[in-house]
């Protein structure tokens, strides 16, 4: 099975869960490609979180410039697991710009993860955001900590493997 991970991450956190995650599923002989989207105009890491664009980037539904997916081709692709911090309550633009940009292309089923401080189920509203986008989410998770990564693929790993039976 070929999977893409897509994820976004300032801090370096979602890359070391998309990473993480991405390490168990080449374990059991899954075919990784990672794409780690990025704003053309980068944020500020620090003091983010009260930066004015940050802010407003993440409270508008406003697309940004990205790039880093343009190898990306969703039908090479079995799985397309999507990872996203959370801001302000929500996922961040370069992830929504992502999704905006493939959405009527992203007909693979697709697994979406959030990472926050706080365990307050944002990934329940994320796989509604990717449905509303007409997007099949198979499986979704929240995460507050890297070491939750692993554990959150094998549950994942367990549920694909009911999907293909």
């Amino acid at each position: 099975m070929r999977v893409a991970i897509v994820y976004y991450s300032l801090t370096g956190r979602t890359r070391e869960v998309a990473r993480e995650i991405g390490n168990v599923l080449e374990d059991l002989k899954y075919r990784i490609d990672y794409f780690e989207v990025r704003p053309v105009n980068e944020y500020p890491r620090r003091l983010a979180h009260i930066n004015p664009r940050v802010i407003k980037d993440t409270l508008s539904s406003k697309v940004i410039d990205i790039k880093g997916i343009e190898s990306f081709n969703p039908s090479n692709y079995d799985l397309v697991i999507i990872c996203t911090p959370i801001w302000i309550g929500r996922i961040t633009p370069p992830i929504r710009s992502f999704i905006e940009l493939f959405k009527d292309k992203l007909k693979t089923p697709v697994i979406c993860i959030t990472t926050s401080n706080i365990k307050r189920g944002y990934s329940t509203k994320f796989k509604e955001y990717l449905k509303s986008r007409g997007i099949k989410v198979v499986a979704h998770a929240s995460l507050t900590n890297i070491n939750e990564a692993k554990e959150v693929a094998r549950v994942l790993i367990r549920k694909l493997s009911d999907l293909m039976k």
